[in-house]
């Protein structure tokens, strides 16, 4: 009774809000609060916002209002300035599948952990998406986590052919570049995914030469290989690909001139080396 959560998406008008200001008047029957949850607080129109500021600007004592939203950037200046701010943090990737792997061993589920560490990878931080892929996952299985079967959940490329790409780019092999990116295609991907996941690599590749923190051994031998300097070009190439990419007409000729710009520049790079 002294708990009220407010579905700000279905109750935007101004009338409920009203309605809510006239029963804040009331103290709390048991407890020494009334508490106000506003779910989506982003959502209320801007009359709602209106109607609700002189409460918000001097709430009677017995109550706390907590608005949840998922876009501050919609709600009036006028309203955040009234309100003590608190952003949720996303969660580090390593807390997040043991906290997985903590779950599936209470509930027995036979799992992989390379699996939940694809999981918790898709999840980028948020609990919730990281339990909901979980489900998914374990519905996917027949009550079981695998890697397989996760890649095909998620749609996720295997990552050896990618690192064989990357060996094959650094190494000026440009035959057998494609021949991996004809085999990757040969999964019917999603190629902005694929890019992604290239952009991801020579992140952690980035990392793994200033901070020897990378715990793959693929990783380590791309960053043993590759010269830093060219790592980051590389990056840059990958990014500038990936913000045009949606602009294309066809997603495989866009990753194959990006393939081919990697090429190109290697055998500048090489020409110029070989003049000095």
């Amino acid at each position: 009774m002294e708990f009220l959560e407010v579905d700000a998406a279905s109750r935007t008008g101004v009338d409920d809000m009203r309605d809510l200001i006239e029963n804040v008047q009331y103290k709390p029957a048991n407890g020494l609060y009334k508490i106000y949850l506003i779910d989506e607080v982003h959502m209320l129109s801007r009359a709602s916002f209106n109607a609700f500021l002189k409460t918000l600007e001097e709430p009677p004592e017995h109550v706390v209002f907590i608005f949840a939203t998922t876009d501050p950037d919609k709600i009036p200046k006028t309203v955040l300035s009234r309100c003590l701010q608190l952003n949720l943090k996303t969660v580090a990737h390593n807390i997040l599948q043991d906290h997985l792997a903590s779950i599936v061993k209470n509930e027995e589920v036979p799992n992989d952990n390379e699996a939940l560490g694809l999981i918790a990878d898709s999840a980028n931080g948020s609990v919730r998406d990281a339990l909901t892929l979980l489900d998914q996952a374990i519905a996917h299985g027949a009550g079981s986590i695998n890697l397989d079967e996760v890649k095909s959940l998620l749609g996720t490329i295997d990552h050896s052919y990618l690192y064989g790409m990357m060996h094959s780019v650094i190494n000026g092999d440009g035959k057998n570049a494609f021949h991996h990116l004809d085999s990757i295609a040969e999964l019917n991907p999603e190629y902005d995914h694929i890019l992604q996941s290239i952009i991801s690599i020579l992140h952690k590749v980035s990392l793994e030469q200033v901070l020897n923190n990378s715990d793959t051994d693929e990783i380590k031998e791309l960053a043993s290989i590759i010269d830093p300097e060219f790592c980051q070009l590389l990056y840059e190439i990958t990014v500038n690909a990936y913000s045009m990419f949606h602009v294309h007409p066809n997603p495989k000729e866009a990753l194959e001139i990006y393939l081919s710009a990697y090429m190109e520049f290697l055998n500048i790079q090489n020409n110029l080396f070989q003049k000095l």
